[in-house]
């Protein structure tokens, strides 16, 4: 068993080394969505309109010319085009945001919280009003709640999955398999606050405010609850790579689940604190994390093989700050032992931890790198933390 531990310890140690978030240098904007059309990222603020990375975030460039409003709330992507939502309207750019119009004939309310770009149409979920669409991008908005409770939803997000649209809101899911025509409400709860979505191999994941991550494994006929792991329940973007499901949880950094969300692992090495994370956006191997007041973050989905050594761990702790200068601040789901050793192996600290938060003073340990590991109920997580 020892030589077994021994192995799953570096084996995580070298997966922490590549798996690094780095700030981008978009680094203090409140960046509330993010989409891409190919390479070219597009990040939406709240206050500083839109801004456009053409080399995978490396630098960025405002894109404002005809938004008279900078608070962005949507995003979506339709061929050459890119639309835009704001809490004072819809917009519209063919030319990679050098130029946005207003597109608000026919919409009910300006607010405009979701975007999606579906079968020929341009879909909006408003604030107040439900759903609109359009198929002459933006020219003119018709109803698209169809006669139903919707256009007395806030619609916070949309998803396609296979000939059906589901609509997330306030209170709960909707799907329509005719653009609009008709709405069914699905299994979810009606109190439930709906973010957003994400699909991965017909696995349906809804992100809620208060109440986790739910999954689907039958297009929204039923949902269950899968938060083990979870620090905090209000989740504000999910995205997935492959097997990786990521959600972003607003002040508890990204967690990640490669076993359809059964268990959730802190993945926030690199972050100075835990940020408040709105939006998530993967291209190609790379996975793009904007903040509320610390820009875009990005790292590498590639170095995660093997993650679930961790997500298959359930005593799911979490270790913070990192790198880390004073104290450790400890959260545990259980009566725990930490101990800290230095690289060669030598144990610096142990002691035993109840359940919750726990406070370590690592003052007078040298600057270096430590190995982190927390035992409980014959499992162990193991981490690397930096002290400066």
């Amino acid at each position: 068993m020892k030589k077994l531990l021994f192995i799953t310890v570096f084996a995580i140690i070298g997966l922490s080394a590549n798996a690094q978030w780095i700030q981008t240098s978009l680094d203090t904007n409140e960046v509330f969505v993010m989409a891409a059309k190919g390479d070219t990222i597009f990040a939406g603020t709240i206050g500083n309109g839109v801004d456009v990375s053409f080399n995978n975030g490396r630098s960025w460039f405002a894109a404002n010319s005809g938004l008279t409003n900078l608070e962005i709330l949507s995003l979506a992507i339709s061929g050459n085009n890119i639309f835009a939502g704001t809490v004072a309207g819809a917009f519209f750019s063919s030319n990679n945001g050098s130029y946005w119009t207003a597109i608000n004939t026919g919409l009910a309310n300006l607010n405009v919280e979701a975007l999606l770009a579906y079968n020929g149409y341009i879909f909006a979920g408003l604030n107040v009003g439900g759903i609109f669409k359009t198929s002459n991008n933006g020219g003119i908005w018709t109803d698209a709640n169809g006669g139903t409770s919707l256009n007395t939803e806030p619609v916070n997000a949309f998803l396609v999955s296979g000939a059906s649209l589901l609509a997330g809101t306030n209170n709960g899911i909707y799907m329509t398999p005719d653009n609009g025509n008709h709405w069914t409400f699905l299994g979810l709860p009606d109190t439930i606050d709906v973010k957003d979505f994400a699909i991965n191999d017909g696995n349906i994941y809804a992100g809620t405010s208060g109440d986790g991550v739910y999954l689907s494994s039958d297009n929204g006929n039923s949902w269950t609850p899968v938060n083990t792991g979870f620090f905090n329940y209000e989740i504000t973007s999910l995205a997935v790579k492959g097997n990786q499901t990521f959600a972003a949880s607003r002040i508890k950094g990204v967690y990640l689940s490669t076993n359809n969300g059964s268990n959730w692992a802190a993945w926030n090495s690199g972050f100075s604190t835990y940020p408040m994370v709105q939006s998530l956006l993967v291209i190609g191997d790379t996975i793009f994390a904007g903040t509320l007041g610390n820009g875009v973050w990005k790292t590498s989905t590639s170095a995660l093989n093997g993650i679930e050594k961790i997500n298959n761990n359930e005593s799911n702790i979490l270790v913070y700050p990192n790198p880390a200068t004073n104290n450790l601040t400890i959260e545990s789901l259980q009566k725990s032992i930490i101990e800290i050793s230095n690289i060669q192996g030598q144990k610096i600290l142990q002691q035993s931890i109840q359940k919750g938060k726990t406070d370590i003073d690592i003052s007078e340990l040298a600057k270096g790198v430590y190995i982190f590991r927390l035992c409980s109920n014959d499992k162990t997580d193991v981490t690397k933390i930096l002290k400066e």
